[in-house]
């Protein structure tokens, strides 16, 4: 039996409702366009939800929520809870993955205290574990920039954090077996800085989730905690080298997902005429991509959120020649950024874990004077309408001929993906570019 390297209680937080439960390997039948047969509505198969950006507003509808900043109103949030069961329904996903941003945008508007935020943040969260814990499944949560007890960038190492105060649940795992059930691996981190690292379906699948928060890189953050923030994100980044390195050493698969993704922030890049980075520190995000270079054999993927756009980029070497590694965009419910509320289903191969496909579920909500209303959501779209990998991963795919066909099928896809719809019609002004380098200091 391999051991747990936390050496303390092992603890797994947020709602690991799917206690007992390991991962059923089988495959999706998925023909090109999203469809489920009447075969896979009566079996689990391998794969995972992804869900972002609420920010919903309690006690709000739609309407108001939107025309205030974008967010959610209480009546979006029905629905797509809604869709959520649905869909968990339908395919059975091993675990469901959250990526921040929860309650509504807090701002100067005067309409708002922090105590509403609280609200919509427990509304949310306690929404979301209820439908996980009634589907026998765990999920995971990292946060995102408007997550932090003290407003919107603020730290997570406050008495009074969402952690501390509302009393999450911490369930202890010390007292069973670790190996069909999940568990957690790393949670130092986690009550302080909001990133840790666990196995989903028991330590025998290989699978380790590593859970960043990528807030603390952003300019933002760096600006509202000056004294803490290099330091915090320098650690962070050495804990991620040191799990990552684990991975290796056990012959694991690595699964990284974060809120606020590295590279260009292509909208604003776009609007103000120069290179605009999510992430203000070059050097740490150099840092970072060597070590998804160092490191590319084992982690599968990568998944982050924030933009609320669905789409993917690449991670390419210095020499921009070779691909290190896949990021996968999950779009927001929020659509505020001309988006339509959505939510995304990621399938991999059950024996290396290698993401194979992905399926957008989504709402249209955007007309065609760009006015929003409530729909059924009915619409959908996936990765196979474009990219024709059959059952190859989507990263060796892609890896097969960096600067030829495939490629160029993935580029198509995302642009196909940003304008469906949406209000974001000029492929110009996507909010991420495909490829994703280091930078220039």
């Amino acid at each position: 039996m391999r051991k747990i390297r936390s050496g303390r209680t092992i603890l797994l937080l947020i709602l690991l409702a799917g206690i007992g439960y390991g991962f059923r390997d089988h495959y999706c039948v998925y023909p090109g366009r999203f469809q489920v047969s009447a075969a896979d509505t009566t079996r689990p198969c391998s794969c995972f939800l992804a869900i972002s950006d609420v920010h919903l507003f309690t006690g709000k509808s739609q309407q108001q929520a939107e025309s205030r900043a974008g967010d959610s109103g209480g009546d979006l949030w029905e629905e797509a809870k809604s869709e959520i069961r649905s869909t968990i329904r339908r395919q059975h996903p091993y675990f469901v993955l959250f990526l921040g941003d929860l309650p509504f945008h807090f701002g100067s508007k005067g309409d708002s205290s922090m105590a509403d935020v609280h609200t919509s943040f427990d509304k949310v969260y306690h929404d979301v574990m209820q439908i996980a814990r009634s589907a026998r499944i765990p999920f995971f949560l990292v946060p995102g920039n408007n997550d932090s007890w003290e407003g919107d960038y603020g730290p997570f190492d406050l008495p009074d954090s969402f952690f501390s105060a509302l009393h999450y649940p911490l369930i202890d795992f010390s007292q069973g077996s670790p190996h069909n059930r999940s568990v957690m691996i790393s949670s130092d981190h986690l009550p302080s800085d909001g990133y840790y690292s666990a196995y989903p379906g028991g330590e025998k699948h290989n699978l380790r989730l590593i859970g960043l928060n990528t807030t603390m890189f952003t300019a933002g953050y760096q600006k509202l905690n000056a004294a803490t923030w290099k330091q915090s994100a320098t650690a962070q980044i050495s804990w991620l080298r040191t799990q990552l390195n684990e991975v290796a050493n056990l012959q694991e698969h690595a699964l990284i997902f974060m809120h606020v993704p590295p590279g260009l922030n292509g909208f604003e890049t776009f609007r103000q005429h120069k290179n605009i980075y999510m992430w203000a520190d070059s050097s740490l995000e150099n840092e970072f991509l060597q070590v998804m270079q160092e490191y590319k054999n084992y982690v599968v993927g990568m998944l982050s959120s924030h933009t609320h756009m669905d789409g993917m980029s690449v991670l390419r070497n210095s020499a921009k020649d070779s691909i290190n590694g896949l990021l996968l965009s999950i779009p927001g419910i929020a659509p505020g950024h001309g988006n339509n509320p959505a939510i995304k289903m990621i399938y991999y191969n059950p024996v290396n874990f290698a993401l194979t496909h992905f399926s957008i579920h989504f709402m249209p909500y955007w007309n065609a004077d760009r006015t929003g209303t409530l729909k059924k959501w009915d619409g959908t779209f996936g990765s196979g309408d474009m990219i024709k990998n059959g059952r190859d991963p989507l990263l060796s795919y892609l890896r097969s001929n960096p600067n030829g066909n495939a490629v160029r099928s993935a580029q198509q896809l995302m642009r196909k993906i940003y304008t469906a719809g949406g209000q974001k019609q000029d492929t110009s002004a996507i909010d991420a570019p495909f490829y994703l380098d280091f930078r220039v200091p």
